[in-house]
């Protein structure tokens, strides 16, 4: 989650409505929880979010919904983003 914060701060306009994390690794909580930490390729996290406040500029949007992506992309400890509509 602080990939995701130090992103949030530089584009305060994108909201969160959801964050999931997904990991292939685990096949319960149970396992998971007994395991060896996941390696990155094998987790994942989902964010729904949109652009706050939203004036009907939709290509703004989408140049804000783009930046906050190569934020995300120049982290470090980020493998990989991408935009899934």
């Amino acid at each position: 989650f602080n990939v995701v914060s130090r992103a949030l701060e530089v584009l305060p306009e994108i909201g969160v409505l959801r964050l999931h994390w997904l990991d292939h690794d685990a096949a319960d909580t149970q396992a998971a929880s007994t395991t060896a930490p996941a390696s990155a390729a094998a987790r994942a996290l989902y964010f729904d979010g949109e652009v706050t406040p939203f004036s009907g500029d939709y290509q703004a949007a989408i140049a804000r919904i783009n930046a906050f992506v190569e934020r995300l992309r120049s982290d470090p400890a980020v493998a990989s983003a991408s935009i899934v509509s």
